[in-house]
């Protein structure tokens, strides 16, 4: 029986989430400035994940904080747990 490592799944949700994270705060920051949308603070337990501010006139800006890498690698953990039990489940252990 082959043995299949779980770093695999745990790094592409990590990685996957980060990155979808930062694009999709930059793209709310970049429509919103055109839309007029108001600015938005998402943090976790007080951890700053990341906080579009648009301002008057088009401008806007985003910070990114230590919460995105602590959703980034609890999104990992997660995918890792997930693709363990599916394993599991198919080999039926």
């Amino acid at each position: 029986m082959k043995k299949h490592s779980l770093i695999m799944p745990f790094l592409s949700g990590a990685i996957l989430l980060f990155v979808l994270i930062i694009a999709g705060s930059f793209l709310y920051a970049t429509v919103g400035s055109m839309q007029g949308w108001p600015s938005v603070k998402l943090d976790l337990f007080g951890a700053l994940i990341f906080h579009a501010d648009i301002q008057a006139g088009g401008s806007f800006y985003v910070r990114l904080g230590q919460g995105l890498l602590l959703v980034a690698l609890l999104g990992g953990f997660l995918n890792m747990g997930l693709a363990a039990w599916l394993r599991k489940k198919q080999t039926g252990a």
